[in-house]
C-alpha cells in the first residue's frame, strides 16, 4: 500500500516534531522555544484535526530527551498546534510523517532488492 492509501484508511498519524512541524532540530531548552512554525504542515495539521467527517488523531513524535519535554509542550501550545498526544519514543500508529524516514519500497529499489518474508528456520 502507498502512502496516499494509506493515508486516506489512517486514524492515528505520528508526525515528526524537528524538521517537520518546527522547521529546526532542537539540542537545549533555548533551542526547542525558539524553534520556528513550518506554517504549511501546521495549516494540514489543523485542517485534519479539525474535519468533522474524516478527523484524524494527531501524536506529536519526537526524539528530544524527556528533560525537554515542559518546553516541547509549551512550544506546541504557544504555536496553537493541534495535537492528542506527545511520545518521545516510537510508537504504534498508521502513519509517520517524519523528515528523515524513507519508505521501505523505495529503499528496496534503491539497493535494487524485493521485499522478501524471512524464513526463520532456515537460520
Amino acid at each position: 500500500m502507498n502512502w496516499k492509501e494509506r493515508y486516506k484508511k489512517a486514524n492515528i498519524i505520528h508526525i515528526d516534531l524537528d524538521g517537520t512541524i518546527c522547521n529546526e532540530e532542537c539540542f537545549t531548552a533555548e533551542e526547542c522555544i525558539n524553534a520556528t512554525l513550518n506554517q504549511a504542515i501546521w495549516r494540514w495539521m489543523w485542517k485534519i484535526h479539525n474535519d468533522p467527517v474524516d478527523r484524524k488523531f494527531i501524536i506529536i513524535n519526537t526524539a528530544r530527551r524527556t528533560k525537554f519535554a515542559r518546553e516541547t509542550i509549551e512550544w506546541l501550545d504557544k504555536n496553537s498546534v493541534p495535537f492528542d498526544g506527545v511520545s518521545f519514543r516510537k510508537s504504534p500508529s498508521d502513519l509517520y510523517i517524519d523528515d528523515k524516514c524513507v519508505n521501505i519500497n523505495d529503499f528496496l529499489k534503491f539497493i535494487g532488492g524485493k521485499y522478501e518474508k524471512m524464513d526463520k528456520s532456515k537460520n
